[in-house]
């Protein structure tokens, strides 16, 4: 099974965290879901337009960091069947309007060492391969527990139903790893 992970598609706007503390506290929280009253909604910032100042075209769905997925509440619906088997949607605000992050939960060592070759030589342009144990094939979004600083990874099963919904145009999903 192949396995991906998201960054800003072409064309599209991109977002971040408005505090760059944000992002690391964000991939943090670790495989508990945040309780309501302990959840201070984190600001995003928007990209708009490209280096050239040409305008970007609005996307639905974000991808602040690899940890995260950001979407405005009215999509929450459309996505809540597909997402939240895998984790739950935090508040967030973007220039003073709602928003929601998505928060992976599925924490799962389904990272196999002996099998991948993540090292990065000095001279020449390295060579990565990573390999997931096959329990990897059992959830559709994962953050490897031993490497949770890696951020979600989406299994090419959800990368279908979420393309399906037409809301993840300003989504790319890059391969990044796969199961033997």
């Amino acid at each position: 099974m192949i396995f991906y992970q998201t960054s800003c598609a072409t064309g599209y706007e991109c977002a971040s965290f408005a505090d760059l503390n944000d992002s690391r506290l964000f991939r943090d929280l670790g495989p508990e879901p945040r309780a309501a009253a302990d959840w201070k909604p984190l600001e995003l910032t928007v990209e708009n337009t490209d280096e050239r100042g040409r305008p970007l075209r609005a996307a639905s769905v974000l991808t602040p960091d690899r940890t995260a997925l950001a979407f405005a509440p009215n999509v929450q619906d459309a996505l809540a069947e597909i997402l939240l088997p895998w984790g739950e949607f935090l508040p967030a605000t973007l220039d003073g309007n709602p928003m929601l992050l998505f928060h992976g939960t599925a924490y799962v060592d389904a990272f196999d060492p002996e099998r991948s070759n993540t090292a990065q030589p000095r001279k020449i342009l390295p060579k990565t391969e990573v390999v997931f144990r096959s329990v990897a094939e059992e959830y559709d979004i994962l953050t490897v527990s031993t490497h949770p600083n890696y951020g979600l990874f989406y299994s090419e099963r959800i990368v279908d139903k979420v393309q399906g919904t037409g809301l993840f145009a300003g989504v790319k999903f890059v391969e990044v790893a796969h199961t033997l």
